[in-house]
């Protein structure tokens, strides 16, 4: 993937966890090196729990990739933590941080959790539900907590589920239609109903007019997001399809 992505021409940071394959940890120092924008380290809530053994192979393999500790990223990827409680959360995360080798200066740190549904079927038909974003009052308290010591930069997944990949259902007889919207410290869910039941895509046109209507569209010049809602709403070009619903949402 990231010898694909080098014919591109795209600046890049690789990225690699202790999750994945071992044996393909000695080829990174070429890629990383060909890149020359450093490396990034993806440290999932197991890794966090066994704080001292990774922080162990963290240092052993910037030593093995012979990289400057100044270019390289730690991610902490703690992924779906919509039900999650986030003092125990926090603990674990200034524990592991307590750790950390103190003459050794990364160039970042990030904290990246996710509250997003993976199927919206908690939320009513035709209706609209708020789902707190669990991850933004995390890095919000550990951020505090931490002061000026550290600083956490912050990272979400957006409108997508962390297992979206893993869940999508094949046949479309599944998927409702949706938009999700950001509302302060949440995720607005508008539900359709599935797309196999008429008027199908033509959904969109009308959860769209629902946003412009509900009191928190920010305008259509706030963002593209928002431009094309806009648009669908006053049934200004196609009613879009998965992809771009995605993207929009996005």
């Amino acid at each position: 993937g990231y010898k694909y992505l080098k014919t591109l021409n795209r600046p890049v940071t690789p990225v690699y966890g202790f999750d994945r394959d071992d044996s393909l940890w000695p080829g990174f120092r070429e890629i990383i090196h060909s890149f020359g924008e450093g490396f990034c380290f993806r440290i999932l809530e197991e890794d966090v729990d066994d704080a001292e053994n990774t922080w162990a192979r963290i240092l052993e393999q910037i030593k093995q990739l012979e990289i400057e500790m100044g270019s390289v990223d730690l991610l902490i990827d703690l992924r779906d933590i919509r039900l999650r409680e986030k003092g125990e959360l926090k603990e674990k995360i200034i524990d592991f941080l307590s750790l950390k080798p103190i003459s050794h200066k990364f160039r970042t740190i990030s904290l990246a959790g996710s509250s997003a549904l993976k199927t919206v079927t908690e939320v009513d038909e035709q209706g609209w539900s708020d789902i707190k974003r669990n991850e933004l009052y995390l890095w919000i308290e550990l951020q505090y907590e931490l002061g000026d010591t550290i600083e956490i930069i912050f990272g979400d997944y957006g409108v997508i589920h962390p297992d979206f990949s893993e869940v999508r259902p094949i046949s479309i007889d599944k998927i409702n239609a949706k938009i999700r919207y950001t509302h302060g410290k949440s995720i607005r869910y508008f539900r359709g109903h599935r797309l196999s039941i008429a008027p199908g895509f033509g959904q969109y046109f009308d959860l769209a007019d629902k946003i412009l209507n509900s009191g928190i569209f920010k305008g259509k010049d706030f963002s593209f997001g928002d431009d094309n809602i806009f648009n669908r709403a006053y049934r200004v070009g196609k009613s879009g399809n998965l992809g771009s619903w995605v993207q929009y949402d996005m």
